[in-house]
């Protein structure tokens, strides 16, 4: 099974992070995600591949809070932290196009539009439920 790291970002005015992928990308082009998010490399923890994520795709350092594990499809297995921050470093152009603070009606909106990831939407939801 395929191991993910995601992370939820949040700011002080409780706004959370989001993107829109490219349209290259091979999975899910043009939708919404939460965060930041990989493949967890071999002999890496899910934190640290959270942080190398985190870092690699936003330019963020902050420390993460595990959530949960939850399971996608019977094929991934994806570890969710969460951390805050007020500033987006260097974001990577190659696999967003948009990205922004957003409130979380807005994201409830997009999962009401299916424009966000699938995974994502599992995940935002269970977030929402249980904190």
């Amino acid at each position: 099974m395929l191991e993910v790291s995601v992370s939820i970002i949040k700011n002080k005015l409780g706004e959370y992070y989001i993107h829109k992928r490219s349209s290259e990308k091979r999975l899910y082009p043009n939708l919404y995600g939460i965060g930041a998010g990989g493949k967890v490399d071999i002999g890496e923890s899910p934190l640290q591949a959270a942080k190398r994520e985190l870092y690699e795709e936003l330019g963020v350092k902050c420390s993460l809070e595990f959530l949960f594990d939850m399971n996608y499809e019977d094929e991934i297995n994806i570890h969710l932290f969460i951390g805050e921050t007020e500033e987006i470093g260097k974001v990577c152009e190659r696999e967003f196009t948009w990205h922004g603070w957003v409130t979380d009606k807005i994201i409830d909106e997009l999962i009401s539009e299916d424009k966000l990831c699938p995974d994502s939407a599992m995940f935002w939801k269970r977030y929402k439920e249980e904190f």
